[in-house]
């Protein structure tokens, strides 16, 4: 199990784009879906970029929600007390796919 936890942990560095990669999501950026973050969204987008909800790289997907509500345990076992989603509404859902990137507005 501390195999799974190290693999699925990122940094704030992983989560984070800099130089050449920041450019190029700057350039793709008016092409992405846009979001406007409520505040306790962004306190969990903080709390991911940080580290703070390590082993969580990002918000969960629809496998760790589910086990995650159901046994307070991620997909790969690992435990966990709640879960952490980006809840958008339904036109910006529809726009997005699992591990697809948003543009955050403000």
């Amino acid at each position: 199990m501390a195999a799974a936890r190290k693999a699925r942990a990122a940094g704030p560095a992983e989560l984070m784009a800099e130089g050449k990669r920041l450019k190029e999501l700057s350039a793709k950026a008016n092409e992405m879906p846009s979001w406007d973050l409520t505040p306790p969204q962004i306190c969990d987008l903080e709390l991911l970029l940080s580290g703070a909800m390590a082993p969580l790289s990002g918000f969960m997907d629809k496998k760790d929600y589910r086990k995650v509500c159901q046994d307070m345990q991620l997909a790969d076992g690992t435990t966990w007390p709640l879960p952490v989603t980006l809840d958008v509404d339904e036109k910006c859902a529809k726009q997005i796919k699992k591990g697809a990137m948003l543009q955050r507005l403000r």
